[in-house]
């Protein structure tokens, strides 16, 4: 395991400096910004920003200020910095993103909807639970006109936002519909189903909502279907897999 540990730290290191150097030279090629991402998936947040950022100035130099290409590594700045839960800059470099894509690509693009769901993910974070409602259904609608692939995925999940939040606002009811409409999609999905570990996030959310409702019998079935789920692809050592067997024996015992 060290000798992995200190394989993958040299590829980082040697790949960053390269990819620096790169930026630094105008190179606007779509690995450097996925670097980026993969620097920052490590730790290294830090080397992250420096390397989207001189990729930036890069495409601001070779496409303009308004090209979608230069939004999207606003948008790119903007994940590192919610990250690192630096939510003012996050938000300054989402909402250029939004502005860009909105002129280039449209409103009811993709693009336009991932940028309104970054910045209400945002707001949910700094607890401005009205925005963040106000962002996701954005989203949501735009998701919806274009339903199908990636975007089918992205409707259920942003149902399990919008009901992440209305459980902020403690409106159990609305929460528990958004879940059901999050679990219901999710398992009529081809690239998802029944038995995938993002369903059974699904389930266990709608489980753990109805137990803190005092539903002991619905929260029962989903906690197991979910356990079960996470049990067989993930592992009994998984962290989602100890949390809803740990829910699971407080039932027991109630």
């Amino acid at each position: 395991v060290a000798v992995k540990d200190q394989l993958r730290q040299w590829y980082l290191e040697t790949a960053a400096a390269l990819a620096e150097r790169e930026a630094s030279n105008g190179s606007v090629t779509p690995a450097l910004a996925n670097l980026a991402m993969v620097l920052q998936e490590f730790g290294q947040a830090d080397r992250a920003l420096s390397l989207l950022r001189k990729l930036l100035l890069a495409k601001i130099e070779c496409f303009g200020e308004t090209d979608q290409r230069t939004a999207d590594t606003y948008m790119q700045l903007g994940l590192v910095y919610a990250n690192l839960k630096k939510y003012d800059e996050a938000l300054e470099n989402y909402f250029k993103a939004l502005e860009r894509y909105e002129d280039t690509v449209g409103r009811n693009h993709t693009s336009t909807a991932n940028a309104y769901n970054n910045i209400a993910i945002v707001d949910e974070a700094n607890g401005q639970y009205e925005a963040a409602l106000e962002n996701y259904f954005k989203a949501l609608n735009i998701y919806k006109a274009t339903a199908g692939g990636s975007s089918a995925e992205s409707v259920a999940n942003t149902y399990g936002n919008v009901a992440n939040v209305y459980k902020r606002q403690s409106q159990f009811d609305k929460a528990l519909e958004f879940y059901t409409n999050e679990l219901q999609m999710k398992r009529g999905l081809a690239t998802l189903g029944e038995n995938h570990p993002s369903t059974a996030r699904s389930m266990y959310n709608a489980g753990m909502l109805h137990l803190d409702q005092g539903h002991v019998t619905e929260a029962a079935l989903l906690l197991k279907r979910a356990h079960a789920i996470w049990l067989q692809t993930l592992g009994p050592d998984h962290e989602s897999t100890r949390d809803c067997s740990l829910a699971l024996q407080g039932l027991a015992l109630e």
